[in-house]
């Protein structure tokens, strides 16, 4: 008789197992199904049903190993599997026919026009949500998601092809004055980096860049080439497409014998301590903190002999209508008025602060 229970408790635990693994997996892969068939209203109904299908899977398989377990019968593992699939399909079958229609009235709403329709669509929009959603994660795991995407490394060739490139390009006239801040990334579409431009995706160099001229390095055309090339050996993001790897920029001054801090915090305080303990910073930043797609810009950062700061390449323009360095008459004093300066609506946040000091 207790062997006899054993055996029931045994039969349970495997049949509630299986239906938590296969009812789980159908009923993820159905809310992902219902989501994209209804689209941005119903995401919450898709989620519903898909943990209705995963429930359904696990109340069936459960009732089945029960069952059999007390009349003796041996299922066979892959008729749990099944059953529950089954399960999850049924649920799928009869819900998408209803999420059909529901779309079709959710496209009539967006085609009036009527703004509380507009704006609980824009609220609750998939897109919107991961957008939101990948500026939330931790730094630190930015930060490492960037460093995996240079793994993709830019071909020896098409380094020394760019170099040909810029160095042809770097020695005209086209807003690039050597010895002086670069802060019109804008304009630099005709200089490579990688496979893409340093108009595009050169920020993070052109700090680099900035950084060397305030710790009083004499920096020539042929230093930008091979400032580029450098990162393209040791830091392109997608072979350059998105930009460079924060820790490539951390480790080009730390192996060039600079006293240099990395911080990923979006505490302020350690980023002020950072910014006052340092003669210059390369600070990166969302430009949105809802909104990935408003995409991540790197800066430099000096301070003059008063303690106040300068943006260098942050995309503001003077009086003329000419890119410039922004912040110089402002008495800026701390970062964290600087990383508001950086979007126009005061949304930027933090993702790694690099603090750079000549040797002592």
């Amino acid at each position: 008789m207790a062997q006899g229970k054993q055996l029931l408790r045994l039969k349970i635990a495997v049949g509630m197992t299986a239906a938590i693994i296969t009812g789980t997996a159908m009923g993820a892969l159905t809310a992902f199904v219902c989501t994209i068939l209804a689209g941005s209203l119903l995401l919450g109904v898709g989620i519903a049903l898909g943990a209705a299908a995963a429930t359904a899977g696990m109340v069936s398989v459960g009732a089945i190993a029960v069952h059999d377990a007390r009349n003796g019968k041996e299922t066979a593992k892959g008729d749990y599997i099944r059953r529950a699939a089954l399960s999850a399909v049924t649920i799928r079958t009869i819900s998408e026919p209803l999420l059909f229609g529901a779309k079709q009235l959710t496209d009539k709403l967006a085609h009036k026009e009527r703004e509380t329709g507009k704006a609980f669509l824009r609220r609750y929009e998939l897109a919107t949500v991961c957008c939101w959603g990948m500026t939330h994660i931790p730094n630190r795991w930015m930060i490492n998601i960037v460093k995996l995407c240079a793994i993709a490394k830019v071909s020896e060739e098409q380094i020394e092809k760019n170099a040909v490139i810029n160095g042809e390009k770097l020695g005209k006239p086209q807003g690039y004055i050597a010895g002086r801040y670069i802060e019109n990334q804008a304009e630099w579409a005709e200089i490579r980096y990688g496979s893409s431009t340093m108009a595009f995706s050169g920020c993070e160099i052109m700090a680099v860049y900035n950084a060397l001229l305030a710790l009083g390095k004499e920096m020539t055309p042929r230093d930008m080439v091979e400032l580029i090339s450098a990162f393209e050996r040791m830091g392109a993001v997608l072979r350059g497409k998105w930009g460079s790897s924060y820790y490539a920029v951390y480790n080009y001054f730390v192996e060039h014998g600079f006293e240099t801090t990395f911080a990923c915090s979006r505490n302020m305080k350690r980023i002020n301590e950072i910014g006052e303990c340092c003669d210059t910073v390369v600070l990166t930043a969302y430009n949105n903190q809802y909104d990935i797609r408003s995409m991540i810009h790197t800066i430099s950062v000096t301070k003059d002999e008063n303690g106040h700061y300068t943006m260098h390449n942050a995309y503001k323009k003077n009086r003329a209508g000419k890119y410039a360095a922004y912040g110089g008459d402002m008495q800026i004093e701390s970062l964290q008025e600087v990383i508001n300066l950086m979007s126009p609506n005061g949304l930027a946040s933090p993702i790694c602060v690099i603090g750079i000091s000549n040797p002592e």
